[in-house]
């Protein structure tokens, strides 16, 4: 069973990474001359996304050893393509309640949507976890209600639908996969599609900053889903994080080569998808980031 576990807290020793140089990065994108002028420059650095740095102690990259994944890797992995026997359409899958003042699963379906063009999303109706077969505990640590994702994963494989690209689950329980784990905000199962997401620990005061925490971790587990690993090669969504803090400073934007691995999944118009990002942004309160979009759908089509 081939499982990717993502925003992990978790402990082991010190590792030693060096970010990739330039030279590496560009391989990791790949030739792009035979690529349309568009495609060319939507996967140009171009001074528009930052290089990855060497990790702080605690960070991911200081306690896990990544191997990084290229575009051409990515390729040879044959991940799953939407489309295939039918199944293009991302399902969001509530489970439990959900407060009237916190984050709203409207607005993150709608993201989705934009992040992940042309795809559908949709919503099915809200579960409740008595209607699941999985264990819970009380965390030692915060006395609070936990749930296994391991086990809710294998209850939701045999509820997916037959024209489901994958199933992310959403929860307000907090998560974990095994005894010896503390927690996991995430968890995905690539070629089984289904993942899911729980919003626990990412509460906050702020209700901006409590949805953007919520697009950001659904749009990466969803990312594994398409068979994106953790990218080593530039500060990108799909960097692996092992703490809040580390989470608060990952972009909400793909960079040039999860990019390319999208659009190779997708086919997505990078003009279209650019605009709806920052459609998105602009009405959900985060002018900076639309403006980025903006300056990037200028690129596209000067």
């Amino acid at each position: 069973m081939r499982l990717v576990l993502i925003l992990l807290f978790g402990v082991s020793s010190v590792l030693a990474f060096e970010p990739p140089n330039s030279d590496k990065r560009r391989d990791a994108v790949g030739p792009l001359q035979a690529l349309p002028p568009v495609l060319q420059r939507l996967l140009s650095d171009g001074g528009s996304f930052r290089p990855m740095e060497k990790p702080l102690a605690g960070d991911w990259l200081s306690t896990n050893k990544e191997p990084g994944q290229t575009f051409a890797q990515y390729v040879q992995s044959r991940p799953n393509k939407p489309g295939d026997n039918g199944r293009g359409t991302i399902y969001l899958q509530p489970i439990g309640s959900f407060p009237k003042d916190g984050v709203q699963l409207e607005s993150v379906r709608k993201y989705l949507e934009a992040f992940y063009q042309p795809m559908r999303v949709e919503m099915l109706h809200s579960m409740d976890e008595s209607q699941l077969l999985v264990t819970t505990r009380v965390n030692r640590g915060t006395d609070k209600l936990q749930m296994n994702c391991t086990e809710l994963l294998n209850e939701l494989e045999h509820l997916v639908p037959a024209d489901a690209y994958i199933v992310m689950a959403v929860t307000m329980t907090d998560l974990y996969p095994s005894e010896e784990w503390n927690f996991v905000f995430g968890m995905a199962r690539l070629k089984n599609r289904v993942g899911v997401f729980s919003l626990a620990r990412y509460g906050a005061d702020d209700p901006q900053l409590a949805l953007e925490r919520a697009v950001k971790v659904v749009a990466h587990e969803t990312g594994h889903a398409f068979g994106m690993a953790h990218c080593i090669h530039f500060r990108c969504l799909m960097n692996g994080v092992n703490h809040l803090g580390e989470a608060d400073k990952v972009p909400q934007t793909l960079c040039p080569v999860c990019l390319r691995k999208l659009h190779y999944a997708t086919g997505f118009d990078p003009v279209k998808r650019y605009s709806e990002a920052s459609g998105w942004w602009l009405k959900n309160g985060d002018e900076s980031l639309a403006s980025w979009y903006s300056k990037r759908v200028k690129s596209l089509t000067r």
